[in-house]
């Protein structure tokens, strides 16, 4: 028995016994607080359409804006996509702290078609309100593979919305689709 309790005793101290700690390759840190909206509207006949998306993503460094619109005729099969970005001063979006309103100040975005390497600008405005109570949702991953591990936590709260726009003046209608968020989102990845 003191033999087994000696055995023990020694393995126990051989494994409290410090290791070389691996070599840290790289930590990369992301944290992000941030809000934002998107709306979507979609007109079409049983021969044309016309797709028109705008999103805005608000950071203390700067609010950015995509606009995307596609075209097209569905009996020609002919359609044409442009879309551009552009980030503008915080003061251009604004949002309210219960989410239940956001509006966009009329902002100029280049549209390019990378299909024949054309442009054009737009001057777009919009305006969201909300149109369900106020939804929560969390995330919690941690994943490990091999040398590589990944600790990543986020928080949202969104609406879904209506929205109203203009599209260098033109009244785009009401949206077929929108949202108001809010977010804070942390990632960590580590790399031995």
């Amino acid at each position: 028995m003191k033999v087994f309790i000696a055995s023990l005793v020694v393995g126990v101290m051989i494994t409290m016994v410090p290791q070389p700690a691996q070599a840290l390759e790289s930590l990369t840190k992301f944290r992000a607080n941030g809000q934002g909206a998107a709306a979507e509207w979609f007109t079409g006949t049983e021969e044309d359409f016309t797709d028109t998306f705008v999103a805005t993503d608000q950071t203390k460094d700067g609010t950015f804006v995509f606009v995307g619109r596609c075209s097209g005729n569905l009996l020609t099969e002919e359609v044409t996509c442009m879309s551009g970005e552009t980030t503008v001063a915080n003061s251009m979006f604004t949002v309210d702290r219960r989410l239940n309103t956001a509006s966009l100040a009329a902002t100029t975005v280049t549209l390019w078609d990378f299909d024949y390497l054309t442009s054009e600008e737009v001057t777009v405005a919009v305006d969201w309100t909300a149109t369900s109570p106020l939804q929560r949702g969390r995330t919690n991953v941690h994943w490990m593979s091999g040398e590589f591990m990944e600790n990543y936590h986020d928080q949202t709260q969104w609406r879904d919305a209506s929205a109203s726009g203009t599209w260098n003046e033109a009244d785009l209608g009401d949206s077929s689709w929108g949202q108001i968020i809010k977010y804070r989102l942390a990632d960590m990845i580590l790399v031995h």
